[in-house]
């Protein structure tokens, strides 16, 4: 347990550590940009963030971590096997990014460049792969050396960039490089442990089990990508890069405290499946407490972000971006939303019901999009963070139905705020 809480101490440090240096410099760079090029540059991140679920073959370090676990002298294998899988997946994925963003905008050689820049990144991240050894040693501390030293450095030539009055492209390429610097240290880290990726092997019979049971997390993550990213896209398309960039600015700020959940369940997954092997009471009871601290502290943060949004974009952003504060008093709320979903999606995958995290993402792309061109058309930005919050809702919801029933009973009783015990 000690060695538990102390992964979460590092991945949250590395978090919040991220949070604070990146919102820094990534408001700092929105200034010097200005909307229309801060429109541009997070319309190409978004753009790539729709097909980046086939570069980390969507959802899969979940199923990985648990193979880890239970078979470890199978390490060499399940890694070599997933690492080769997810170079062919970002390949493929950068392919369809290019061809995509050469069709849609074929005399804006800018954003072509800066999807291009960005989907050469997703292949670097297929070295990501060491991360899921770490997470099963529950050693994340060396993803958090390798991963900061990059965010550090290319933090350090964003200012270099912006004093230098560089232009839009110089600044995806520095989130390039910070990919890069991360995948080489990880590397290097994996070495230090007396571990070679030499040694990695590829076995078809390991991928097709892998596939089998991550072909429903594969679909789904590309449709998480749509219902996350859509908005972002479809602003750009309907509206244009000024409305990017307000939108962008406010989910820059709620994007700070939604990755925290992520950070702390990476930690709590490999206890959870040992506890689910050995004791169900024991097991029901810890993922109770996670789901409670999870959907109160983020209600908290939520409530003080919305009541304070305005004030919050006028200190960071300033007067170009006041457009940005009505956006996040809506998409502030996404944060329980998210924190819910996250430990629902680490459930399902570890009891195998992959094919619920399908229906779910499904839906919430679904819901996203039908409600993004109805929304985004009479409200603008805050439509987008309506049909946003409603696409968030959706998916965890679905999940969780078709998941199972008790679960659901489960879920319910942990964020009760009165007294009682949970049982099911």
């Amino acid at each position: 347990m000690g060695q538990v809480l102390s992964n979460v101490g590092w991945l949250i440090g590395d978090r919040a550590f991220r949070m604070c240096l990146g919102l820094v410099i990534g408001v700092w760079v929105a200034r010097y940009l200005g909307p229309e090029q801060f429109g541009e540059y997070n319309y190409a991140s978004a753009f790539v963030f729709l097909f980046g679920a086939i570069a980390a073959v969507g959802g899969m370090d979940g199923i990985l971590v648990r193979e880890l676990v239970r078979d470890d002298h199978l390490k060499h294998e399940i890694l070599g096997t997933a690492f080769a899988l997810r170079m062919i997946g970002s390949g493929f994925a950068f392919l369809v990014c290019v061809g995509a963003i050469c069709y849609l905008r074929p005399q804006e050689i800018t954003a072509q460049w800066l999807v291009g820049i960005a989907a050469a990144g997703m292949v670097l991240l297929s070295f990501d792969t060491v991360d899921v050894w770490f997470q099963g040693r529950v050693q994340s501390k060396y993803t958090v050396y390798a991963k900061n030293a990059g965010f550090i450095s290319m933090s350090v030539l964003r200012v270099i960039l912006i004093l230098a009055n560089a232009p839009l492209i110089a600044f995806a390429w520095a989130a390039f490089g910070e990919i890069a610097i991360g995948a080489v240290l990880l590397v290097g880290f994996y070495w230090t442990q007396g571990e070679r990726i030499v040694c990695w092997q590829i076995s078809l019979a390991r991928a097709r089990a892998i596939l089998r049971l991550a072909w429903p997390l594969i679909l789904s993550g590309l449709a998480s990508g749509i219902y996350i990213k859509i908005d972002q896209v479809m602003l750009g398309n309907m509206v244009g890069s000024r409305a990017v960039a307000m939108y962008a600015a406010a989910v820059k700020i709620t994007e700070v405290w939604n990755i925290l959940p992520l950070a702390v369940m990476s930690s709590l997954y490999p206890l959870l499946v040992k506890l689910h092997g050995q004791s169900q009471e024991l097991y029901r009871q810890r993922l109770r407490q996670i789901i409670c601290l999870f959907f109160w502290s983020s209600c908290l943060i939520s409530l003080c972000v919305a009541l304070l949004s305005r004030s919050i974009v006028e200190v960071l952003f300033g007067d170009q971006y006041a457009e940005a504060a009505e956006v996040l008093s809506v998409h502030a709320y996404s944060g329980v939303l998210v924190s819910l979903g996250v430990v629902i999606n680490y459930v399902v995958t570890l009891n195998g019901a992959t094919i619920a995290s399908l229906y779910g993402a499904v839906a919430g792309a679904c819901a996203n999009v039908l409600f993004n061109l109805w929304f985004i058309g009479s409200w603008g930005i805050v439509g987008a963070a309506v049909a946003s919050l409603i696409g968030y809702g959706v998916a965890p919801l679905v999940q969780a139905c078709l998941y199972d029933r008790k679960f659901v009973v489960l879920l319910v009783k942990a964020v009760w705020p009165f007294p009682g015990k949970a049982s099911v």
